[in-house]
């Protein structure tokens, strides 16, 4: 009977102390291939922060138009950065 407790409390505490383990990541994040970044997640397996940071956008747009012998040439660039953060729980 003594060795059962003690095996039931070694798989209790083991678990316990798994649970709460530090943990860390690091990513790329992909979006349409237009968008692009890095992602950083810290803390325990049930909650985590994530940090995403050089969240960088962009695009090329050349267009042109003939109207009345009058030749349009447009070019519109675009170019965005952004930081986020957020809190991920797990069950």
């Amino acid at each position: 009977m003594k060795k059962n407790v003690l095996i039931l409390l070694t798989i209790i505490m083991s678990y316990t102390l798994m649970a709460q383990q530090k943990q860390k990541e690091v990513g790329l994040v992909f979006n349409n291939l237009n968008n692009f970044g890095l992602s950083y997640k810290t803390g325990t397996n049930k909650a985590l922060w994530r940090f995403n940071t050089m969240f960088i956008s962009g695009y090329n747009i050349n267009s042109s138009s003939d109207r009345d012998s009058i030749s349009d040439v447009n070019n519109e660039n675009l170019f965005g950065f952004g930081i986020s953060m957020g809190r991920e729980f797990h069950c």
